[in-house]
């Protein structure tokens, strides 16, 4: 199930990326952007987890440092990338990356189909909302100009 939800969510991100003008793929101008400054929050995350790691493990009823530290990850990953972007699909995969680490970390406490189901509906979902989003900034830059 979670396989096929990641095809659907990346077909429908990709779908909807490609029929949209080259202007929305520059690189943003903001600060932070330098390559360095983003592998060093990156390293500094890899720092966080490998410590946090298993302080949470024992938290979450041993459910496996690789597993706790995988979705650690994720969830880091994702939120250092969701900080550092303003572009609507970065922010869509962004969000998607930290329900996905969030998932990791949940499913070794519940091991309910059901549950497993409904975190899928979510990713799904957040795909078509991120994928609106893209079509509604689109437009809206093409009346502008």
């Amino acid at each position: 199930v979670k396989v096929v939800v990641g095809w659907m969510s990346a077909a429908v991100l990709g779908m909807t990326r490609s029929g949209l003008s080259i202007a929305d793929e520059e690189e943003e101008n903001n600060w932070p952007r330098g390559r360095l400054f983003r592998l060093f929050a990156a390293i500094m995350v890899g720092i966080i987890v490998i410590g946090a790691a298993p302080q949470v493990n024992t938290i979450m009823a041993d459910a496996g440092i690789a597993a706790t530290g995988g979705g650690l990850l994720l969830i880091g990953m994702g939120l250092l990338h969701l900080g550092l972007t303003a572009n609507t699909l970065r922010i869509t995969i962004s969000l998607m990356t930290i329900l996905s680490g969030f998932e990791i970390l949940y499913s070794a406490v519940e091991g309910s189909v059901l549950v497993a189901a409904l975190l899928a509906v979510i990713i799904l979902g957040l795909a078509l909302v991120g994928s609106y989003l893209l079509l509604a900034s689109n437009a809206g830059e093409a009346e502008s100009t």
